[in-house]
Protein backbone atom coordinates (compact mmCIF):
# COMPACT_ATOMS: atom_id res chain seq x y z
CA UNK A 1 0.00 0.00 0.00
CA UNK A 2 1.41 3.60 -0.71
CA UNK A 3 0.29 7.03 -0.27
CA UNK A 4 1.23 9.94 -2.35
CA UNK A 5 0.28 13.15 -2.21
CA UNK A 6 -0.71 15.23 -5.68
CA UNK A 7 -2.43 18.00 -7.13
CA UNK A 8 -4.45 18.51 -3.41
CA UNK A 9 -5.41 14.85 -3.05
CA UNK A 10 -3.87 11.42 -1.94
CA UNK A 11 -3.68 8.76 -3.69
CA UNK A 12 -4.20 5.96 -2.06
CA UNK A 13 -2.69 2.42 -4.00
CA UNK A 14 -2.45 -1.41 -3.92
CA UNK A 15 -1.97 -4.16 -6.08
CA UNK A 16 -5.14 -4.51 -6.52
CA UNK A 17 -6.77 -1.18 -5.73
CA UNK A 18 -6.74 2.88 -6.11
CA UNK A 19 -8.70 5.63 -4.51
CA UNK A 20 -8.34 9.55 -4.79
CA UNK A 21 -9.22 11.39 -1.24
CA UNK A 22 -8.96 15.02 -0.36
CA UNK A 23 -5.61 15.76 0.93
CA UNK A 24 -7.42 16.45 4.46
CA UNK A 25 -8.24 13.13 4.69
CA UNK A 26 -4.62 12.09 5.34
CA UNK A 27 -5.03 12.18 8.76
CA UNK A 28 -7.86 9.51 9.10
CA UNK A 29 -6.26 7.22 5.84
CA UNK A 30 -3.10 6.99 8.46
CA UNK A 31 -5.34 6.04 11.67
CA UNK A 32 -7.33 3.44 9.60
CA UNK A 33 -4.56 1.99 7.98
CA UNK A 34 -2.31 1.44 11.68
CA UNK A 35 -5.76 0.48 13.29
CA UNK A 36 -6.04 -2.45 10.86
CA UNK A 37 -2.21 -3.38 11.05
CA UNK A 38 -2.03 -2.63 7.00
CA UNK A 39 1.57 -2.34 6.16
CA UNK A 40 1.75 1.27 4.12
CA UNK A 41 4.60 3.48 2.84
CA UNK A 42 3.67 7.10 3.14
CA UNK A 43 4.90 8.88 0.18
CA UNK A 44 2.43 11.84 0.46
CA UNK A 45 3.97 13.36 4.04
CA UNK A 46 6.86 15.92 3.30
CA UNK A 47 6.31 18.12 6.56
CA UNK A 48 9.09 18.08 9.21
CA UNK A 49 9.30 18.59 13.09
CA UNK A 50 10.21 21.94 13.98
CA UNK A 51 13.60 22.51 15.45
CA UNK A 52 12.58 26.17 16.96
CA UNK A 53 14.93 28.30 18.94
CA UNK A 54 14.07 28.83 21.91
CA UNK A 55 11.52 32.04 22.33
CA UNK A 56 10.98 34.60 24.05
CA UNK A 57 7.38 34.37 24.54
CA UNK A 58 5.90 35.21 27.82
CA UNK A 59 4.47 33.18 30.07
CA UNK A 60 0.37 32.23 28.94
CA UNK A 61 -2.44 33.60 30.94
CA UNK A 62 -5.29 31.36 32.37
CA UNK A 63 -7.17 31.16 29.95
CA UNK A 64 -4.56 30.66 27.46
CA UNK A 65 -3.63 27.54 29.05
CA UNK A 66 -7.16 26.49 29.28
CA UNK A 67 -7.66 27.29 25.59
CA UNK A 68 -4.29 24.99 25.06
CA UNK A 69 -5.06 22.07 26.74
CA UNK A 70 -8.63 21.67 25.51
CA UNK A 71 -7.06 22.12 22.28
CA UNK A 72 -4.68 19.22 22.58
CA UNK A 73 -7.38 17.06 24.42
CA UNK A 74 -9.01 16.91 20.97
CA UNK A 75 -5.85 15.65 19.57
CA UNK A 76 -4.89 18.73 17.86
CA UNK A 77 -8.02 19.55 16.31
CA UNK A 78 -10.55 22.04 16.19
CA UNK A 79 -11.56 26.13 16.93
CA UNK A 80 -10.35 28.81 20.01
CA UNK A 81 -13.10 31.26 19.79
CA UNK A 82 -11.87 34.46 21.94
CA UNK A 83 -12.74 37.44 21.54
CA UNK A 84 -10.24 40.60 20.42
CA UNK A 85 -7.59 41.20 23.01
CA UNK A 86 -7.95 37.47 24.72
CA UNK A 87 -4.13 36.99 22.82
CA UNK A 88 -5.52 34.57 19.83
CA UNK A 89 -1.97 34.95 17.97
CA UNK A 90 0.24 34.63 21.08
CA UNK A 91 -1.87 31.20 22.09
CA UNK A 92 -1.20 30.19 18.51
CA UNK A 93 2.25 30.84 19.28
CA UNK A 94 2.34 28.70 22.32
CA UNK A 95 0.69 25.75 20.16
CA UNK A 96 3.39 26.83 17.05
CA UNK A 97 6.13 25.93 19.78
CA UNK A 98 4.19 22.66 21.70
CA UNK A 99 3.22 20.98 18.85
CA UNK A 100 6.82 21.50 16.69
CA UNK A 101 5.67 20.94 13.25
CA UNK A 102 6.20 23.37 9.75
CA UNK A 103 3.31 25.60 9.74
CA UNK A 104 0.92 27.36 7.14
CA UNK A 105 -1.05 30.27 8.84
CA UNK A 106 -3.70 31.99 6.46
CA UNK A 107 -4.91 35.11 7.00
CA UNK A 108 -7.54 37.49 5.69
CA UNK A 109 -5.33 40.28 4.67
CA UNK A 110 -2.23 41.74 4.00
CA UNK A 111 -2.06 43.91 7.14
CA UNK A 112 -2.85 40.54 9.35
CA UNK A 113 0.39 38.55 6.90
CA UNK A 114 2.84 41.18 8.08
CA UNK A 115 1.65 41.81 11.99
CA UNK A 116 2.12 37.78 12.05
CA UNK A 117 5.98 38.19 10.37
CA UNK A 118 6.56 40.72 12.97
CA UNK A 119 5.15 38.25 16.10
CA UNK A 120 7.40 35.00 15.05
CA UNK A 121 10.21 37.22 14.08
CA UNK A 122 10.31 38.96 17.24
CA UNK A 123 9.50 35.72 19.62
CA UNK A 124 11.22 33.28 17.48
CA UNK A 125 13.75 35.38 16.09
CA UNK A 126 13.66 33.67 12.55
CA UNK A 127 11.85 34.56 9.51
CA UNK A 128 8.86 33.40 8.00
CA UNK A 129 8.12 32.98 4.47
CA UNK A 130 4.91 34.71 2.39
CA UNK A 131 2.57 33.90 -0.04
CA UNK A 132 0.95 37.47 -0.58
CA UNK A 133 1.80 40.77 -1.40
CA UNK A 134 4.05 39.68 -4.32
CA UNK A 135 5.96 37.17 -2.10
CA UNK A 136 6.09 33.61 -3.13
CA UNK A 137 8.75 32.41 -0.14
CA UNK A 138 8.00 29.00 1.73
CA UNK A 139 9.65 28.33 4.49
CA UNK A 140 9.14 25.98 7.94
CA UNK A 141 6.84 28.41 8.88
CA UNK A 142 4.77 30.29 6.36
CA UNK A 143 2.47 32.45 6.66
CA UNK A 144 -0.41 33.41 3.52
CA UNK A 145 -3.39 35.16 2.29
CA UNK A 146 -6.49 33.15 1.87
CA UNK A 147 -5.84 33.66 -1.90
CA UNK A 148 -2.50 32.82 -2.07
CA UNK A 149 -2.82 29.80 -0.31
CA UNK A 150 -5.80 28.51 -2.79
CA UNK A 151 -3.49 28.69 -5.25
CA UNK A 152 -0.56 27.24 -3.83
CA UNK A 153 -1.66 24.51 -1.92
CA UNK A 154 -2.66 22.38 -4.26
CA UNK A 155 1.16 21.86 -5.23
CA UNK A 156 2.37 22.67 -1.52
CA UNK A 157 -0.18 21.31 0.56
CA UNK A 158 1.76 18.17 1.72
CA UNK A 159 4.30 20.29 3.27
CA UNK A 160 2.77 21.35 6.32
CA UNK A 161 2.41 19.65 9.29
CA UNK A 162 0.21 22.48 11.43
CA UNK A 163 -2.44 24.48 9.74
CA UNK A 164 -3.78 28.03 11.31
CA UNK A 165 -6.55 29.91 10.42
CA UNK A 166 -6.94 33.50 11.55
CA UNK A 167 -10.17 34.59 11.42
CA UNK A 168 -11.38 30.82 10.49
CA UNK A 169 -15.21 32.44 9.40
CA UNK A 170 -13.48 32.81 6.01
CA UNK A 171 -13.13 29.19 5.21
CA UNK A 172 -16.94 28.91 4.71
CA UNK A 173 -16.30 30.23 1.14
CA UNK A 174 -15.68 27.52 -1.48
CA UNK A 175 -12.68 28.79 -3.04
CA UNK A 176 -11.38 29.35 1.17
CA UNK A 177 -12.19 25.90 1.95
CA UNK A 178 -10.13 24.50 -0.64
CA UNK A 179 -7.19 25.64 1.18
CA UNK A 180 -8.42 22.91 4.13
CA UNK A 181 -9.23 20.18 1.66
CA UNK A 182 -5.78 20.28 -0.17
CA UNK A 183 -3.29 20.33 2.57
CA UNK A 184 -2.68 17.04 4.46
CA UNK A 185 -1.88 19.08 7.87
CA UNK A 186 -2.93 16.57 10.60
CA UNK A 187 -2.80 19.45 13.41
CA UNK A 188 -5.78 22.06 12.60
CA UNK A 189 -6.20 25.33 14.69
CA UNK A 190 -8.77 27.79 14.15
CA UNK A 191 -9.05 31.17 15.07
CA UNK A 192 -12.24 33.67 15.70
CA UNK A 193 -13.80 36.00 17.65
CA UNK A 194 -17.27 34.43 17.32
CA UNK A 195 -17.90 31.69 15.04
CA UNK A 196 -20.83 30.11 16.51
CA UNK A 197 -23.37 32.66 14.93
CA UNK A 198 -22.05 31.82 11.52
CA UNK A 199 -24.76 30.61 9.37
CA UNK A 200 -22.18 28.73 7.85
CA UNK A 201 -20.55 27.33 11.06
CA UNK A 202 -21.16 23.60 10.10
CA UNK A 203 -18.31 24.34 6.81
CA UNK A 204 -16.11 25.90 8.96
CA UNK A 205 -16.17 22.77 11.70
CA UNK A 206 -15.95 20.22 8.62
CA UNK A 207 -12.49 21.78 7.59
CA UNK A 208 -11.20 23.16 10.86
CA UNK A 209 -12.61 20.99 13.72
CA UNK A 210 -15.19 22.23 16.15
CA UNK A 211 -15.18 24.85 18.51
CA UNK A 212 -13.07 23.15 21.87
CA UNK A 213 -12.47 26.53 23.62
CA UNK A 214 -14.80 29.84 23.86
CA UNK A 215 -13.62 32.57 26.10
CA UNK A 216 -16.64 34.95 27.22
CA UNK A 217 -15.54 38.65 27.85
CA UNK A 218 -17.05 37.96 31.63
CA UNK A 219 -15.28 35.58 32.26
CA UNK A 220 -11.58 37.00 31.26
CA UNK A 221 -9.70 39.23 34.57
CA UNK A 222 -8.71 42.93 34.39
CA UNK A 223 -5.32 41.56 33.55
CA UNK A 224 -6.55 40.46 30.23
CA UNK A 225 -8.97 43.17 29.10
CA UNK A 226 -9.57 46.85 30.02
CA UNK A 227 -12.87 46.97 32.51
CA UNK A 228 -15.53 48.28 30.23
CA UNK A 229 -19.31 50.05 30.33
CA UNK A 230 -22.00 50.09 27.53
CA UNK A 231 -24.32 52.48 26.56
CA UNK A 232 -27.22 52.43 24.37
CA UNK A 233 -27.94 56.23 23.36
CA UNK A 234 -31.37 56.31 21.70
CA UNK A 235 -31.95 59.35 18.75
CA UNK A 236 -34.94 60.86 17.87
CA UNK A 237 -35.68 61.64 13.73
CA UNK A 238 -37.07 65.22 13.28
CA UNK A 239 -40.04 65.82 11.87
CA UNK A 240 -39.07 65.80 8.30
CA UNK A 241 -36.86 62.72 8.64
CA UNK A 242 -39.68 60.75 10.60
CA UNK A 243 -41.67 61.87 8.10
CA UNK A 244 -40.11 60.41 5.01
CA UNK A 245 -38.95 57.60 6.70
CA UNK A 246 -42.81 56.63 7.42
CA UNK A 247 -43.22 57.32 3.60
CA UNK A 248 -40.54 55.23 1.97
CA UNK A 249 -41.25 52.21 4.86
CA UNK A 250 -45.02 52.46 3.44
CA UNK A 251 -43.82 51.62 0.36
CA UNK A 252 -41.58 49.05 0.81
CA UNK A 253 -43.57 47.30 3.22
CA UNK A 254 -47.13 47.78 1.44
CA UNK A 255 -45.16 46.16 -1.68
CA UNK A 256 -44.36 43.37 0.39
CA UNK A 257 -47.81 42.70 1.68
CA UNK A 258 -49.24 42.66 -1.86
CA UNK A 259 -46.79 40.35 -2.40
CA UNK A 260 -46.91 37.84 0.01
CA UNK A 261 -43.42 38.28 1.23
CA UNK A 262 -42.64 37.57 5.38
CA UNK A 263 -39.38 38.68 5.75
CA UNK A 264 -38.57 36.16 8.31
CA UNK A 265 -35.21 34.14 6.80
CA UNK A 266 -32.65 34.73 4.79
CA UNK A 267 -34.27 33.01 1.66
CA UNK A 268 -36.91 35.18 2.39
CA UNK A 269 -34.68 38.15 1.71
CA UNK A 270 -33.63 36.23 -1.28
CA UNK A 271 -37.19 36.18 -2.78
CA UNK A 272 -37.53 39.54 -2.18
CA UNK A 273 -34.36 40.48 -3.88
CA UNK A 274 -35.05 38.40 -6.84
CA UNK A 275 -39.17 39.75 -6.96
CA UNK A 276 -38.30 43.39 -6.72
CA UNK A 277 -35.94 42.81 -10.38
CA UNK A 278 -38.99 41.78 -12.50
CA UNK A 279 -42.68 42.65 -10.60
CA UNK A 280 -44.80 45.40 -10.88
CA UNK A 281 -42.90 48.47 -8.52
CA UNK A 282 -40.26 45.85 -6.70
CA UNK A 283 -37.57 48.83 -8.02
CA UNK A 284 -39.46 51.12 -5.94
CA UNK A 285 -39.81 48.90 -3.65
CA UNK A 286 -36.12 48.06 -3.37
CA UNK A 287 -35.33 51.61 -3.68
CA UNK A 288 -37.84 52.67 -0.83
CA UNK A 289 -36.42 49.48 1.71
CA UNK A 290 -32.37 51.41 1.13
CA UNK A 291 -33.86 54.97 1.68
CA UNK A 292 -35.69 54.51 4.87
CA UNK A 293 -32.30 52.29 6.23
CA UNK A 294 -30.18 55.42 5.37
CA UNK A 295 -32.82 57.52 7.51
CA UNK A 296 -32.66 55.36 10.30
CA UNK A 297 -28.82 55.43 10.15
CA UNK A 298 -28.04 58.69 9.18
CA UNK A 299 -30.23 61.31 10.73
CA UNK A 300 -29.04 64.48 11.73
CA UNK A 301 -29.44 63.54 15.77
CA UNK A 302 -26.85 61.48 15.68
CA UNK A 303 -24.19 63.93 14.70
CA UNK A 304 -25.03 66.01 17.27
CA UNK A 305 -24.84 63.06 19.94
CA UNK A 306 -21.27 62.41 18.64
CA UNK A 307 -19.95 65.76 19.23
CA UNK A 308 -21.21 65.38 22.86
CA UNK A 309 -19.34 62.19 22.96
CA UNK A 310 -16.58 63.80 21.68
CA UNK A 311 -16.45 66.73 24.09
CA UNK A 312 -17.12 64.14 26.85
CA UNK A 313 -14.35 62.21 25.97
CA UNK A 314 -11.78 65.01 24.97
CA UNK A 315 -8.33 63.39 24.99
CA UNK A 316 -9.08 60.41 24.98
CA UNK A 317 -8.56 57.96 22.23
CA UNK A 318 -11.74 56.97 20.09
CA UNK A 319 -12.46 55.03 17.03
CA UNK A 320 -16.02 55.62 15.47
CA UNK A 321 -17.68 53.09 13.05
CA UNK A 322 -20.54 53.38 10.49
CA UNK A 323 -21.97 51.20 7.81
CA UNK A 324 -21.54 53.19 5.02
CA UNK A 325 -18.87 54.86 3.68
CA UNK A 326 -21.30 58.35 2.88
CA UNK A 327 -21.54 58.22 7.05
CA UNK A 328 -17.98 57.94 7.85
CA UNK A 329 -17.33 60.76 5.66
CA UNK A 330 -19.94 62.80 6.50
CA UNK A 331 -18.86 62.84 10.03
CA UNK A 332 -15.38 63.72 9.36
CA UNK A 333 -15.91 66.66 6.74
CA UNK A 334 -18.49 68.41 9.70
CA UNK A 335 -15.48 67.62 12.57
CA UNK A 336 -12.56 67.73 10.74
CA UNK A 337 -11.22 64.05 11.75
CA UNK A 338 -9.44 61.78 9.59
CA UNK A 339 -11.34 58.82 7.82
CA UNK A 340 -10.38 55.38 6.60
CA UNK A 341 -12.18 53.55 4.21
CA UNK A 342 -11.78 50.88 1.40
CA UNK A 343 -10.78 54.05 -0.56
CA UNK A 344 -8.17 55.00 1.79
CA UNK A 345 -4.51 53.94 0.57
CA UNK A 346 -2.46 51.42 2.05
CA UNK A 347 -0.16 54.35 3.12
CA UNK A 348 -2.60 56.86 4.30
CA UNK A 349 -3.83 54.23 6.63
CA UNK A 350 -0.81 53.20 8.31
CA UNK A 351 -0.05 56.95 8.51
CA UNK A 352 -3.63 57.88 10.56
CA UNK A 353 -3.24 54.83 12.33
CA UNK A 354 0.75 55.77 13.20
CA UNK A 355 -0.67 59.19 14.45
CA UNK A 356 -3.49 57.73 16.20
CA UNK A 357 -1.09 55.81 17.92
CA UNK A 358 1.59 58.53 19.03
CA UNK A 359 -1.00 60.85 19.86
CA UNK A 360 -1.25 63.22 17.54
CA UNK A 361 -4.46 62.59 16.48
CA UNK A 362 -6.99 61.41 19.29
CA UNK A 363 -10.57 60.65 16.93
CA UNK A 364 -10.55 58.32 13.46
CA UNK A 365 -13.47 57.61 11.78
CA UNK A 366 -13.78 54.55 9.44
CA UNK A 367 -16.87 52.59 8.02
CA UNK A 368 -15.74 48.55 7.62
CA UNK A 369 -11.77 48.68 7.25
CA UNK A 370 -11.01 48.09 11.16
CA UNK A 371 -13.42 45.46 12.03
CA UNK A 372 -10.73 42.75 11.50
CA UNK A 373 -7.49 42.49 10.16
CA UNK A 374 -5.67 45.57 11.22
CA UNK A 375 -3.29 46.13 14.35
CA UNK A 376 -5.36 48.75 15.66
CA UNK A 377 -3.27 51.37 18.13
CA UNK A 378 -5.10 51.28 22.13
CA UNK A 379 -8.12 52.99 22.04
CA UNK A 380 -10.47 53.42 25.01
CA UNK A 381 -13.76 54.90 23.44
CA UNK A 382 -16.12 53.62 20.80
CA UNK A 383 -18.87 54.88 18.89
CA UNK A 384 -21.11 52.92 16.39
CA UNK A 385 -22.85 55.44 15.08
CA UNK A 386 -24.38 52.87 12.44
CA UNK A 387 -24.45 48.87 11.77
CA UNK A 388 -25.67 45.52 10.63
CA UNK A 389 -27.65 43.46 13.06
CA UNK A 390 -24.36 40.85 12.79
CA UNK A 391 -23.13 39.85 16.03
CA UNK A 392 -19.52 39.25 14.88
CA UNK A 393 -19.21 42.76 13.39
CA UNK A 394 -20.31 43.67 16.84
CA UNK A 395 -18.14 41.79 18.77
CA UNK A 396 -14.94 42.97 16.74
CA UNK A 397 -15.97 46.25 17.15
CA UNK A 398 -16.33 45.79 20.67
CA UNK A 399 -12.72 44.21 20.82
CA UNK A 400 -11.10 47.24 19.35
CA UNK A 401 -11.10 49.13 23.33
CA UNK A 402 -10.42 46.34 25.36
CA UNK A 403 -6.89 45.79 24.81
CA UNK A 404 -5.65 45.88 28.35
CA UNK A 405 -3.82 49.09 29.69
CA UNK A 406 -3.25 50.25 33.18
CA UNK A 407 -6.28 52.59 34.78
CA UNK A 408 -7.75 52.29 31.65
CA UNK A 409 -11.91 52.14 31.08
CA UNK A 410 -13.19 51.63 27.99
CA UNK A 411 -16.53 52.83 26.63
CA UNK A 412 -19.05 51.05 23.82
CA UNK A 413 -21.49 53.82 22.77
CA UNK A 414 -23.87 52.39 20.55
CA UNK A 415 -26.21 55.52 18.49
CA UNK A 416 -30.01 53.68 17.62
CA UNK A 417 -32.42 55.70 15.98
CA UNK A 418 -35.71 55.76 17.91
CA UNK A 419 -39.44 53.67 16.33
CA UNK A 420 -37.20 52.95 13.50
CA UNK A 421 -35.68 48.97 12.45
CA UNK A 422 -32.37 49.91 13.92
CA UNK A 423 -34.17 49.26 17.18
CA UNK A 424 -34.47 45.60 15.82
CA UNK A 425 -31.14 45.15 14.22
CA UNK A 426 -29.44 46.58 17.76
CA UNK A 427 -31.23 43.96 20.08
CA UNK A 428 -29.94 41.44 17.58
CA UNK A 429 -26.16 42.53 17.21
CA UNK A 430 -26.41 42.65 21.03
CA UNK A 431 -27.20 39.21 21.84
CA UNK A 432 -23.52 38.53 23.07
CA UNK A 433 -22.57 38.07 26.49
CA UNK A 434 -21.03 41.66 27.33
CA UNK A 435 -24.07 43.10 27.74
CA UNK A 436 -24.31 40.02 30.58
CA UNK A 437 -21.25 40.85 31.71
CA UNK A 438 -21.10 41.52 35.77
CA UNK A 439 -19.62 44.62 36.14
Amino acid sequence: MELRFDNGNIHVSSLNNFSVLPAMDYRTEVLRLKKQNIEYADLAKNYQTLDLPKSALPSPRSHQVEAIKHWMQNKGVGILEMPTGAGKTMTALYILEKIKRTALIVVPTIDLMHQWFEQITKHFGIEPGLWGDGNKSTKHITISTYDSAALFSKEKGNEFGLLIFDECHHVSGKVNSSIARQCIAPFRLGLSATVASHEQADKIFDHVGPIVYSAKLKDLGKETIAPFETRVLQVELNQEEREEYKRQRGIYTSWLKRNGIILNSKEAWQVFMQKSTYMPGGRQAMTAFREQKALSHTPKAKFDAIWKIICDHAGQKMIIFTHQNSFAYAIARRFCLPVISHKTSNFQRKETLNQFKEGEIDVVVTSKVLNEGVDVPNASIAIVASGTSSVREHVQRIGRILRHKEGKTAVLYELVSKDTREENASKRRRNHDVYRRKR
